[in-house]
């Protein structure tokens, strides 16, 4: 889990959207759900189960870590681009 977080991270470094030092995985997540709408959905369950692996107590499940995959190949598929102001 962390280590596909990390992915993510450097995914969304290296379009221009680095995740700031003092912004927690939530405050994040609305940055860039506010530029990739379309992924929305994919986004706050790949945060929510970062969350959770390294602030909770309980394992994800294979399902989980499934449907995480899942997520995180939908949300790669798209361009991370500013927007139009």
């Amino acid at each position: 889990m962390r280590e596909l977080y990390r992915r993510f991270l450097r995914w969304a470094a290296a379009s221009g959207f680095p995740r700031r030092t003092s912004q927690t995985p939530h405050e994040y997540f609305h940055t860039l759900a506010d530029l990739l709408p379309e992924a929305r959905q994919e986004l706050a369950f790949i945060t929510q189960q970062y969350v959770s692996a390294r602030y909770g107590t309980v394992p994800q499940t294979e399902d989980e870590l499934r449907q995480l995959r899942q997520s995180w190949h939908k949300v790669k598929q798209n361009d991370l681009k500013p927007m139009n102001r």
